[in-house]
């Protein structure tokens, strides 16, 4: 992995619009998928599970790499069949990525989860990345490193993972959210006054009045498993990206990108 490859892709996705807070978490997405690695950054290569002809950032392949390509190409930076390996081709890319979430309907949950969404959390950002917009293997237990590896890219790249790693996959999207138990108050001891015959005296209250003390709960929140991707070459058996193939383990994934 190119530490330099890495800093380009962050700032190409800047110069695409992007805050930092989004730019760290697609790069990460991005690191999960191929590792930073300048042969795919800005190659071809052929998918093994559907011989589809994949390019660039996220493994383009169909109707939307020659997309890509005639956008490449308008900008002088696709030659002789090959891609100027340029911060200016990054830029574009991360341009023409960009309008895709904006203007494809498929892509609506992206755009409004994540890009219309400048303090996306890590977790749901990675998520609908994931899921709706790379669509690579995200909730198949077979690919479960790459959710540790996209976690470590987000750590090279300024981000914080929670303790123990981001919150594992699960079959929906649906959150649970912990319940909270209300805060104890105490009763009001009322102090009525006693007259005698003689001597007027106030009762005094009993210091034994019960406190009722609500019982907390403890929150449940759903876990999966995490999912895997990157390159099985660089980081083990990962998966594949189910929009493109994953650059990550481009031996073993198989792209549901097109």
């Amino acid at each position: 992995m190119s530490t330099q490859n890495m800093q380009m892709v962050l700032q190409a996705l800047k110069n695409a619009g992007l805050n930092d807070n989004q730019a760290r978490i697609l790069g990460a997405e991005i690191g999960r998928e191929n590792g930073f690695q300048s042969r795919y950054l800005w190659g071809y290569h052929s998918d093994p599970a559907n011989k589809a002809k994949n390019i660039g950032l996220i493994s383009w392949q169909g109707a939307r790499a020659t997309a890509l390509e005639r956008r490449l190409s308008q900008a002088g930076l696709l030659k002789n069949g090959k891609m100027v390996q340029s911060q200016e081709a990054l830029d574009v890319q991360a341009k023409f990525l960009v309008d895709e979430i904006k203007s494809n309907s498929a892509y609506a949950e992206t755009r409004k989860k994540f890009l219309e969404n400048p303090n996306v959390d890590y977790e749901t950002g990675h998520r609908v990345l994931g899921r709706n917009f790379i669509r690579w293997a995200y909730d198949n237990p077979k690919y479960a490193s790459g959710h540790k590896t996209r976690d470590k890219y987000y750590q090279q790249l300024g981000g914080v993972v929670a303790k123990g790693g981001s919150s594992t996959h699960t079959s929906t999207s649906t959150d649970t959210t912990a319940s909270t138990s209300p805060t104890p108050t105490t009763p009001t001891v009322s102090t009525p006054t006693v007259t005698t015959p003689t001597v007027s005296t106030s009762a005094t209250p009993d210091p034994f009045s019960t406190i009722n003390t609500m019982a907390s709960t403890t929150p449940t929140t759903s876990t999966a498993n995490l999912m895997g991707g990157g390159m099985s070459s660089l980081f083990g058996s990962m998966p594949t990206n189910s929009n493109g193939q994953d650059l990550s383990d481009i031996l073993v994934g198989s792209s549901l990108m097109g």
